[in-house]
């Protein structure tokens, strides 16, 4: 059988560029209410043109830098679940549904990506665990399935109101239609606020999983104390 590969540092950096996105899209959100506290003066009094491009090219920064680091976090993110998911099929090579590389295809196949990434994080848990308790590891692996389902639901939901969005508002002339395009994209980067968080609590609980995993694989279970995957704080 071939020896899992270390995916520790990927991990990290998934999680950091996973923060790093949260850290804009929380800017973005300060930078939308003071555009929709603009949007309103300009209804009812009227502003300045310098207001006016000062306002544009402080949200035009930030979705550069948004759209670039979220390149970035969706590299390292997907190196990190593919990986993962390599790992496991190192360990129970006849029990997983999908080969590696679905890890990485399924999120860009339509209609597939709508559902297989969750069923593939849901094996990670699922597996790893079963792997653990046949090896007689003692553990306690905290119920993970409301966390993914919420996460899941998030990354689904952020979507669906960003294309919609787009569609509605693309085309966005009066101050009206600028003020809900306002509105609306600033409850998108409270999804994936929200969204980024619980997708940094899953890495970093499978990677505590996968610690152990690795332990398990290289020195049986006679070697492994008994370990806490995740604290009943967490």
């Amino acid at each position: 059988m071939e020896t899992i590969r270390p995916n520790q540092k990927r991990a990290k950096l998934a999680r950091m560029f996973i923060y790093l996105v949260i850290v804009l899209h929380a800017v973005s959100i300060v930078s939308g209410y003071m555009q929709y506290d603009l949007l309103l003066r300009a209804r009812d009094i009227g502003i300045t043109d310098q207001e006016a491009e000062v306002n544009d090219l402080r949200h035009q920064v930030i979705a550069i830098l948004i759209v670039m680091t979220y390149i970035v976090s969706t590299i390292v993110f997907l190196q990190w679940f593919r990986r993962a998911y390599y790992n496991l099929h190192t360990l129970l090579p006849d029990r997983l549904d999908f080969n590696e590389g679905w890890a990485v295809g399924a999120w860009f196949v339509p209609i597939i990506n709508l559902y297989r990434p969750l069923r593939i994080m849901r094996e990670l848990f699922e597996e790893a665990a079963a792997f653990l308790k046949k090896k007689q590891v003692s553990t306690y692996v905290q119920d993970n399935e409301w966390l993914m389902i919420s996460w899941w639901t998030l990354w689904i939901l952020g979507g669906l109101i960003d294309r919609i969005s787009w569609r509605v508002y693309e085309d966005a002339e009066t101050i009206d239609e600028l003020i809900n395009m306002t509105l609306t994209d600033m409850a998108t980067s409270g999804i994936v606020v929200l969204c980024g968080i619980l997708a940094a609590q899953l890495i970093n609980r499978y990677n505590q999983l996968e610690k152990v995993l690795e332990v398990a694989a290289g020195d049986g279970a006679e070697s492994i104390p008994a370990v806490e995957i995740i604290s009943r704080e967490d």
